[in-house]
């Protein structure tokens, strides 16, 4: 897997880089409460918070160099199936001959 990751990156010079689409993928929850803010000195800081019902909405992308391509905004968690369903209505019948798309999972913080 090592060798074939360097190969890959080794070629990136001779890619174009007008075929490369990068998944992009993120999501808002309504119990996301700020834990800081900013008040004058010596006074209390007070904000509203939201009523965490704990829905998620995920969005997922495709990035090209110059366009965003293929967005889609969900109700509910990012599931296996749920991304199978995006990769299958909405980033293929988007995408061109030659394209590479580029999926890197990132863990969670």
């Amino acid at each position: 897997m090592h060798a074939a990751r360097r190969e890959w990156q080794a070629s990136h010079p001779a890619l174009d880089v007008t075929s490369l689409v990068s998944l992009d993928e993120t999501g808002a929850s309504t119990n996301m409460v700020r834990r800081d803010g900013r008040a004058p000195r010596g006074e209390r800081c007070v904000a509203s918070v939201p009523h965490g019902h704990g829905h998620t909405a995920p969005s997922v992308a495709g990035l090209r160099h110059d366009d965003l391509s293929a967005p889609m905004v969900a109700d509910g968690a990012m599931t296996g199936a749920l991304f199978l369903q995006y990769v299958q209505e909405f980033l293929c019948p988007r995408l061109h001959p030659g394209d590479i798309v580029i999926a890197r999972r990132i863990p969670p913080i």
